[in-house]
């Protein structure tokens, strides 16, 4: 309502410079950063050595060329670019008018390094910070925080989140997060690629490959250098009862792990709660080898299958 009163005068006084900085530091004060610097830019067209306004520029511009870079820096996935542009904005952003540019720019904090993949914990901590430094249920902070949650294997924790931010935005996003999360919260009963390779769910593919690697030579013969009678020890025609079974598991585990995590659109329907070998499952229930022969004759002589580390 000052900002409305405030415009009025301007108009109706001539070289009203005063109105122009009181309405550019009211909306600075708002945490509206462009709508400032066109303000003050009116009260310099008018008096361009008007000390005030000038000092006011200054530091308006600086801050409003910075959120932009926060704002291109999210647009377009650069998060480094974000996090260095939000960490700049605390830096200018030190008198007690700015207080809303300080949350704005603490919020995007917890955004970009949320959705830039940050180690989770960092992420968790930083976004938790927020939240409870200013007491809201910003749905955006929530819904960071929840994908955090959600890297850090802490399913119950996302849910929470996700649901709370419910309460202040019945978004696609939010319940699209809802069902997500109570996919992956059934999937960690199930068959987990990450916990069979023993890798975090941020994992890149070269790390993903990494771990495979390690594990095939542990546990495939062919991986024992020619040595033909380890080979055929490791081989699961070479164990009895329950052994056989976890022998046979295991090898099926790690290949179907491998093969999901390295595919791009496996891995992003496994994330999303969705295991893409469901069905493979399902069949294996009746034949555990069906449709998956990883060693061929069943005598430990002439084993045919090979892992291929491409």
């Amino acid at each position: 309502k000052a900002v409305s009163d405030l415009k009025a005068t301007a108009k109706l006084i001539p070289d009203n410079t005063q109105a122009f900085l009181k309405i550019s530091q009211l909306l600075y004060t708002m945490g509206d950063a462009d709508d400032s610097l066109t303000n003050i830019r009116e009260c310099l067209k008018l008096d361009a050595d008007h000390k005030e306004c000038h000092s006011h520029y200054t530091k308006v511009k600086k801050l409003a060329k910075q959120l932009e870079s926060i704002r291109d820096g999210i647009s377009q996935s650069n998060w480094k670019e974000c996090l260095d542009k939000a960490n700049q904005v605390l830096k200018l952003s030190s008198d007690p008018s700015s207080h809303a540019f300080i949350y704005r720019a603490h919020s995007s904090l917890c955004t970009c390094m949320s959705r830039g993949k940050s180690p989770a914990k960092d992420t968790i901590t930083k976004c938790t910070e927020v939240l409870d430094t200013y007491h809201t249920s910003d749905a955006e902070l929530l819904v960071s925080r929840a994908e955090a949650y959600i890297l850090n294997e802490e399913y119950d924790l996302a849910l929470a989140d996700f649901q709370r931010a419910h309460d202040t935005e019945d978004s696609n996003r939010v319940n699209d997060g809802i069902k997500r999360v109570q996919k992956l919260i059934k999937q960690s009963k199930k068959r987990d690629y990450y916990k069979i390779l023993g890798v975090r769910r941020s994992a890149n593919k070269a790390e993903i490959l990494k771990a495979y690697r390690k594990l095939a030579i542990k546990w495939h013969p062919d991986k024992y250098e020619g040595e033909r009678k380890l080979a055929i020890k490791w081989h699961p025609d070479k164990y009895e009862g329950e052994d056989k079974k976890k022998a046979e598991k295991m090898f099926i585990d790690i290949a179907a792990a491998k093969e999901v995590l390295t595919d791009q659109e496996k891995r992003a329907k496994f994330d999303a709660g969705d295991d893409p070998l469901d069905a493979e499952e399902q069949a294996q229930q009746h034949n555990p080898f069906q449709g998956f022969n990883p060693f061929g004759s069943g005598n430990g002589q002439g084993y045919t299958f090979r892992f291929h580390f491409n």
